[in-house]
Protein backbone atom coordinates (compact mmCIF):
# COMPACT_ATOMS: atom_id res chain seq x y z
CA UNK A 1 0.00 0.00 0.00
CA UNK A 2 1.20 3.00 -0.66
CA UNK A 3 1.06 6.01 1.75
CA UNK A 4 2.41 10.02 1.91
CA UNK A 5 3.79 11.44 4.60
CA UNK A 6 2.91 15.30 5.70
CA UNK A 7 5.98 16.19 4.53
CA UNK A 8 5.70 14.71 1.55
CA UNK A 9 2.25 16.74 1.04
CA UNK A 10 3.87 19.65 2.17
CA UNK A 11 6.76 19.61 -0.35
CA UNK A 12 4.32 18.24 -2.86
CA UNK A 13 2.10 21.59 -2.18
CA UNK A 14 5.19 23.45 -2.61
CA UNK A 15 6.56 22.40 -6.09
CA UNK A 16 3.11 23.08 -6.73
CA UNK A 17 2.39 26.13 -5.45
CA UNK A 18 5.67 27.89 -4.97
CA UNK A 19 7.17 27.69 -1.54
CA UNK A 20 6.18 31.18 -0.61
CA UNK A 21 2.05 30.15 -1.49
CA UNK A 22 2.34 26.74 0.19
CA UNK A 23 3.72 29.01 3.47
CA UNK A 24 1.23 30.92 3.23
CA UNK A 25 -1.48 28.24 3.12
CA UNK A 26 0.13 25.90 5.94
CA UNK A 27 0.17 29.67 8.29
CA UNK A 28 -3.62 29.71 7.66
CA UNK A 29 -5.05 27.04 10.24
CA UNK A 30 -6.47 30.04 11.93
CA UNK A 31 -7.56 33.56 10.25
CA UNK A 32 -4.92 35.94 9.90
CA UNK A 33 -3.96 39.16 8.27
CA UNK A 34 -1.55 40.55 5.80
CA UNK A 35 0.14 42.17 8.59
CA UNK A 36 0.35 39.28 10.29
CA UNK A 37 1.40 36.50 7.56
CA UNK A 38 4.12 38.91 6.83
CA UNK A 39 5.37 39.08 10.52
CA UNK A 40 5.29 35.50 10.89
CA UNK A 41 6.82 34.83 7.65
CA UNK A 42 9.58 37.57 7.42
CA UNK A 43 8.19 38.98 3.99
CA UNK A 44 7.23 42.36 2.91
CA UNK A 45 3.38 43.03 3.53
CA UNK A 46 2.94 43.94 -0.56
CA UNK A 47 4.66 40.59 -1.10
CA UNK A 48 1.80 39.12 0.99
CA UNK A 49 -0.57 40.70 -0.50
CA UNK A 50 0.40 39.57 -3.90
CA UNK A 51 0.59 35.65 -2.83
CA UNK A 52 -3.15 36.16 -0.96
CA UNK A 53 -4.41 37.73 -3.81
CA UNK A 54 -3.26 34.70 -6.39
CA UNK A 55 -4.65 32.02 -3.79
CA UNK A 56 -7.59 33.66 -3.29
CA UNK A 57 -8.45 33.98 -7.34
CA UNK A 58 -7.67 30.37 -6.93
CA UNK A 59 -10.49 29.06 -4.50
CA UNK A 60 -7.94 28.44 -2.06
CA UNK A 61 -8.50 31.17 0.64
CA UNK A 62 -11.19 33.04 1.76
CA UNK A 63 -11.15 36.83 3.01
CA UNK A 64 -13.21 39.30 4.85
CA UNK A 65 -13.35 42.97 6.07
CA UNK A 66 -13.64 43.66 9.66
CA UNK A 67 -13.04 47.12 10.48
CA UNK A 68 -9.91 48.28 8.57
CA UNK A 69 -8.64 44.76 8.85
CA UNK A 70 -9.14 41.85 6.02
CA UNK A 71 -8.82 38.77 7.29
CA UNK A 72 -7.77 35.83 5.69
CA UNK A 73 -8.46 31.91 5.97
CA UNK A 74 -7.67 28.64 4.21
CA UNK A 75 -11.00 27.13 2.13
CA UNK A 76 -12.26 23.49 2.32
CA UNK A 77 -10.37 23.24 -0.76
CA UNK A 78 -6.58 24.28 0.47
CA UNK A 79 -6.77 22.20 3.19
CA UNK A 80 -7.36 19.07 1.02
CA UNK A 81 -4.43 20.55 -0.98
CA UNK A 82 -2.28 20.26 2.29
CA UNK A 83 -3.49 16.81 2.51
Amino acid sequence: MWSTSCADHTSATADLLGTTRAAILVNLVAPRTTQDLARQLDLAPATVSFHLGILHRGGLVRRWRSGSRVWYEATDLAAQLLG
